[in-house]
Order: C-alpha cells, then structure tokens, then sequence
C-alpha cells in the first residue's frame, strides 16, 4: 500500500513541475483601431466673386447689393484687406443681378461695376477706373421731375445691351416737382428711360455720354435732355413729308448693334408734320422711323449732330 502511495505521489508532482515548465499562456493583445478621417466640408453654395486687386491701392471696403435695393448695405471684408496685387474670393451669394462697390481706407471709392448678374464664378479685375464698362472714373445722374407723372422706373443700360437691365430705383419713387441723384455710375455711354406705375415710359434717350456728373429734366416729351460738363447737347429736328404717320422713331451712335429705345413714346408724328427731338450728345448717329405696325419707312444713316440738325423725310 505504501508503495502505491509513493507512486501516486510522484506523478502528481511530475505533473505540477510540468505544468511550471510550460508557463501561462501569453494572452491576445486587443488591436488598437485606426483613426478615421473627419468628412470632407460640403461645398460653398451659391455663386463667387473673386476680386483681383490691379487697382495699386488697397482695398478696405467691399459692397454687395441687389441692383434692386436703394443702400449699399454692410461691408462684406469685415477685418480682411484685398491689399493690392492679391486675390480675394467671396463665397456663398445667393444668384442675382447685383450691384458692386470697392473702396479705400478713407471710403474713397475705387470702383463700381453695376448690374453685374452672379451665377457660379465671376471674376471681378478692380483696376481703379470706374468700372468694367471702359469709363474713366465714376459720374452721377441727377433727376427732376417735371413730368406731371410720379417716376416708379428708373433704367440706365449700356448702349451696348440688347435688354434693359433692373431699375434702379428700387422702393424709392421720383414724385413730381422732386429731385432724385444715382451716384457711381461707371462711365461710359448709355440709353435711359423712366416709366410711370403702369410701366409707360414718360421720356427716354439713347446713346447718352456719361463721361462726367448729368442733369436730365424730365419733361415727359423728350424735351428736357440729359445735360451737364463741358458737353453742349445737340437737337434734331425731323419734317415729316412721307404722307405716313410715324408711330416710332430709334436714334443710336453710328455703327451701334442694337436701335435702343423709342424716342417718340406715346407721341406720334403725323404726316406733314414736324418734330424735334433735344438732349441729344454730340456725335454722329444713325436713325429709323416705322409706322403704327413696325414696319420701316426709312433708315437714315450717320446724321450729324455734332451740332443741331434738321432732316426733311420724303417718300
């Protein structure tokens, strides 16, 4: 019995010295994660301006407003400076036809560019003459009214263009008798038109020079002329000898792309009769007269009115 005892003996503790020989079993380290990388931000939406500052003087102020709003509104730097030579990009504007304003530390303006229609990405080279309409610096047009008819529209559109453009007067209304001033207009030369509530034009005029500050007293027969500066105005006086009725008359600069709009309004110059057309900026032009339904009874070429002229229409 003792010998059995022993042997049992011995072999537990073979098993126990075995058991120390071949250790505890290393445990599984846990795999540290990788990091993930943040989601990229979304996009900017709406549309850019980015300015390139050719101007040689640093820009301090930026305005952004609706070509439909009477103010300027706030300042888009903030604490940013577009210093000269650099670039500088605004992002999120909501798509629209705008008006835009860049100025010195003192508010001394360096450029404007009117009716500028942001969509996606627009550049803007701010090289301190006015405006990218090749003028020379910035003019005002001072309005008064002495239509009899409160003036609801407001229209200054390049020559140039085939349309219109918005109004400028926005909220605002040139009431009779009242004087009403648009500033920082870029110079150049333009057609303009006002309009009563109802959209009937009260008196317009095509290929007007703005080339320094105007006046244009509104009549509401074309009679008053849009004038200042240096720039003595021109009149034109038409006889009509046709033996037809002219409902519509267009005078632009010689050689232009586009007629512009009606000179005669709601008038209408009757056959053998006589009318005259005054405001008109000195240069040589190009003019048609239609009937009541559009269709052209003569295209006179290069008229001078570099000083007052008449033209006598025959059939």
């Amino acid at each position: 019995m003792r010998k059995q005892k022993l042997w049992i003996s011995l072999s537990a503790l073979v098993l126990i010295l075995a058991s120390l020989a071949c250790g505890t079993p290393a445990a599984t380290p846990t795999p540290i994660p990788t990091p993930t990388s943040p989601p990229p931000p979304p996009p900017p939406t709406g549309a850019s301006l980015t300015i390139i500052n050719n101007s040689g003087v640093d820009i301090w102020y930026l305005y952004v407003s609706p070509s439909t709003s009477s103010s300027w509104g706030d300042d888009q730097l903030g604490a940013d400076i577009i210093t000269a030579g650099s670039t500088y990009t605004l992002t999120g504007i909501t798509e629209g036809n705008y008006d835009l304003l860049v100025e010195d530390t003192s508010h001394n303006t360096i450029e404007t560019w009117m009716g500028v229609a942001l969509s996606g990405s627009t550049t803007w080279t701010v090289v301190g003459a006015g405006g990218n309409t090749g003028g020379g610096g910035t003019v005002s047009l001072e309005i008064t009214n002495h239509s009899g008819v409160d003036i609801f529209y407001l229209y200054i559109s390049p020559t140039t263009s085939s349309d219109w453009g918005d109004d400028q007067l926005g909220a605002d209304i040139i009431s009779v008798g009242s004087t009403y001033t648009l500033s920082n207009i870029p110079a150049g030369t333009y057609d303009i038109k006002v309009e009563d509530s109802s959209h009937n034009v009260i008196e317009s005029y095509a290929g007007v020079v703005f080339d320094t500050n105007l006046t244009w007293d509104v009549t509401g027969s074309n009679t008053g002329g849009a004038t200042g500066g240096n720039a003595g105005m021109s009149s034109l006086t038409i006889i009509n000898n046709t033996g037809v009725d002219i409902w519509y008359i267009y005078l632009v600069a010689q050689n232009t792309a586009t007629w512009g709009p009606d000179q005669l309004g709601s008038d209408i110059l009757s056959a053998g009769g006589t009318y005259t057309i005054t405001g008109i900026p000195p240069a040589f032009y190009d003019v048609k007269f239609e009937d009541s339904n559009h269709n052209v009874l003569i295209i006179v070429e290069a008229v001078d009115l570099r000083s007052n002229n008449t033209i006598t229409l025959s059939p």
